[in-house]
């Protein structure tokens, strides 16, 4: 429960607990896990406000931006709808969803980042507006600019490739399963040649908060 008042913690949600007063917990402080949720998040719909599931990325991200009390207090007219609606439709479409719970101090940006990742997308800033960039297929032809020897600056293209050597092998991914009563879990992910690498093996870590 939220409870706006000038003598509470206003935006906050509180967690009290009645206990016995014993050997074992005086003095010390004990570690409590419990489980939040978060069913909407309010969204300007040209409007109104509207009910949004906060499970969903573009939603959460949306909220996050917006939000004047613990986001970054963006103005609506300053995040076009379109675009994360199109996001919103990919996610449910998908069942991609992001469930995390910020407990630690962070920016705005880092925040934005873990919970877009969770629906393949990014929010981006152009200009004074926010928007989103979305990893899916498109469905319709759209405008797409190529450039190539043919149209640039003469001597002006070059890549580089990260050294063979240098490539992970194998990729560890940490995530929190809901069916183990969200303890951390490690999946190793491995290349094809894995068993058979003659060379040191190199291991990354991917950490999904969400």
């Amino acid at each position: 429960e939220i409870i706006y008042d000038d003598f509470s913690y206003p935006g906050a949600s509180l967690l009290a607990i009645r206990a016995l007063a014993n050997d074992s917990i005086s003095n010390s402080i004990q570690k409590v896990d419990c489980l939040v949720t978060r069913s909407t998040v309010q969204v300007w719909t040209g409007a109104t406000y509207e009910s949004k599931d906060a499970s969903l990325p573009p939603w959460a991200c949306y909220d996050l931006l917006h939000n004047s009390e613990y986001g970054g207090d963006v103005d609506y007219n300053r995040i076009p709808l379109a675009k994360w609606t199109e996001w919103a439709t990919f996610c449910t479409t998908k069942d991609l969803k992001s469930n995390v719970y910020f407990d630690t101090i962070s920016n705005i940006r880092k925040a934005l980042d873990v919970i877009s990742t969770a629906g393949r997308g990014t929010v981006v800033q152009m200009g004074s507006w926010f928007t989103c960039l979305v990893d899916k297929k498109e469905t319709m032809p759209v405008q797409r600019f190529l450039f190539n020897p043919g149209n640039i600056v003469k001597d002006s293209f070059s890549y580089a490739y990260i050294p063979y050597i240098d490539r992970a092998d194998a990729v560890e991914v940490t995530y929190w399963d809901e069916d183990l009563d969200y303890q951390s879990q490690v999946v190793t992910i491995t290349s094809d040649l894995y068993e058979n690498n003659s060379r040191e093996i190199k291991t990354s870590q991917l950490t999904l908060y969400s």
